[in-house]
């Protein structure tokens, strides 16, 4: 038996090299009261069926003949726990979606904002090289006499860089997660 080849095919390093992947469809960016209204809908229709539920049930325990008073009495006292519980665990739900969403939002302006200062540091950073083969050019060629007319523009574009990197770390400082 040792001898016997094996049925299976042996695994191939091409597998799969002929397939096409599909892209998977990104969905459909709601606004803000877009997401509070399908919430709201949401829980006010869950919070209608279960209302439905309890008086379905309500209904079938004063229906029933052989249950005690007291069994109902304690039927509906539990009923109405149910009820208030369903209301707060809304109402704990609706607090928790609009945290997420608020993190989420200050999250996204955040990114945004660190972008802004990670192209203003490159577009900076860039002057800053222009600049220095500039004055090394200058120095080559003896000419250093008139350094602050030569570089007059760029100074400005540095100030404007420096105040404006200032501005916008200032503001995403003020984002807190």
């Amino acid at each position: 038996m040792a001898s016997t080849p094996s049925r299976r095919k042996p695994a191939s390093k091409t597998a799969g090299a002929g397939k096409t992947s599909k892209s998977k469809r990104q969905p459909k960016k709601s606004t803000d009261s877009e997401a509070k209204e399908i919430f709201t809908n949401i829980s006010d229709a869950t919070r209608g069926q279960y209302r439905k539920m309890m008086d379905k049930l309500g209904k079938e325990v004063e229906g029933m003949p052989h249950m005690s008073d007291e069994t109902r009495e304690q039927l509906k006292r539990l009923g109405d726990k149910l009820s208030v519980a369903a209301d707060k665990g809304m109402h704990v739900a609706k607090d928790v979606a609009e945290r997420v969403r608020h993190f989420a939002t200050e999250a996204t302006e955040l990114t945004k904002l660190k972008i802004e200062i990670h192209k203003l540091k490159s577009d900076r950073d860039r002057l800053l090289l222009k600049m220095g083969e500039r004055l090394w050019n200058l120095n080559k060629s003896k000419k250093l006499k008139d350094i602050g007319s030569v570089f007059k523009n760029d100074f400005k574009k540095l100030d404007g860089f420096k105040a404006d990197i200032a501005s916008k770390e200032k503001e995403a400082g003020k984002i807190s997660l």
